[in-house]
């Protein structure tokens, strides 16, 4: 049974219904039944007679991932999401980090907190959450290379308002070049803020998706998923790995250390990721982690004895994703 349904008053005939019409999709899609989803959905049974497995490439059984969890039935990156993702099958149980006020990774995929947590209705009768919205406005920067027809913008938005002062990149929201301003920042919050007072939402396609759960289901640590993947692969008997993804390491790092998280120069984001990495056992070629992100220069500011896994993200429609070398397991890349 799945621990969470029964608290905070969720509907679980609601949550019956919707994880029987995934279920009775996946079926029809070739996939076995959800192991360990206890009275929640029916029995999707094994695939039909004559249905092939879907293999990868070199002929090998894909990963499963629950990207931000099963945010299609629940609000994304919480611990419902995952519990779920856990008991349909997934393999491995996808998050992207940020670093609170406090230095803590937390499981949230846009660290601006309007747009998927219940920020907007708690700050109405909260105080102290109202006050933080960040509303001053970013400064427009001048780039510093040859401009030509092709070559972009000839300036961009940072939040940066005070070159002389580090830290007063905490009172604008400009991240990686997108303005925010008027919304809260996710590094304005500790991670025990974030976990009494905000709660997530649906996000993606939010107008497409159930709202039952919308404010009802806490924000939570990377450290959080790391022991719902450890639970649900000894309840289930299978692995469950954990899939992180560094976001915007350079804002972040730059928040961080006005925050107090690091010296200046120093990248606080991969050092508490490699911490918690190293402070649950996970630091091996084959133990249930893969690191991702999307910024080229994360591989080369992580250690030398590394060991897990690390892939590099690919934005471009026309890139096509590619896993680093096997050297970059071991810190050669």
């Amino acid at each position: 049974m799945l621990r969470w349904r029964w608290r905070a008053g969720y509907d679980a005939h609601w949550f019956a219904a919707e994880t029987t019409r995934w279920s009775d999709a996946a079926r029809d899609h070739g996939f076995g039944g959800p192991p360990g989803l206890d009275g929640a959905s029916a029995q999707a049974g094994s695939a039909p007679a004559g249905a092939k497995p879907f293999l990868t490439l070199d002929g090998k059984q894909p990963l499963v991932i629950g990207h931000r969890g099963v945010p299609g039935l629940v609000p994304e990156e919480t611990e419902a999401s995952y519990d779920l993702a856990a008991a349909l099958g997934t393999d491995s149980l996808e998050e992207d980090l940020h670093l609170t006020k406090d230095c803590v990774l937390v499981a949230r995929h846009n660290p601006w907190l309007g747009d998927n947590t219940n920020m907007a209705e708690v700050a109405k009768t909260n105080p102290v959450v109202a006050a933080r919205k960040r509303t001053t406005p970013g400064v427009r920067v001048k780039v510093k290379w040859l401009q030509t027809p092709t070559s972009g913008p000839a300036d961009y938005p940072t939040d940066l308002v005070d070159p002389a002062d580090p830290k007063s990149v905490l009172k604008a929201l400009i991240v990686d070049g997108e303005d925010h301003t008027n919304d809260w920042s996710i590094t304005d919050f500790t991670m025990a803020e974030l976990k009494e007072w905000i709660a997530g939402t649906t996000y993606d396609a939010a107008n497409e998706r159930p709202k039952v759960f919308n404010g009802k289901l806490p924000v939570i640590s990377f450290q959080d998923v790391i022991d719902i993947a450890k639970a649900r692969s000894k309840e289930t008997g299978r692995s469950i790995s954990v899939y992180p993804e560094t976001k915007n390491p350079t804002w972040n790092n730059a928040q961080a250390i006005a925050n107090g998280c690091g010296a200046p120069g120093s990248r606080p984001l991969e050092d508490a990721l490699i911490k918690i990495i190293r402070d649950n056992g996970l630091n091996a070629k084959d133990a249930p982690i893969i690191v991702q992100s999307s910024q080229p220069g994360v591989s080369e500011v992580l250690p030398s004895r590394r060991r897990w896994r690390l892939y590099r993200l690919h934005a471009h429609r026309r890139c096509r994703p590619r896993r680093l070398s096997a050297r970059a397991w071991l810190g050669g890349d």
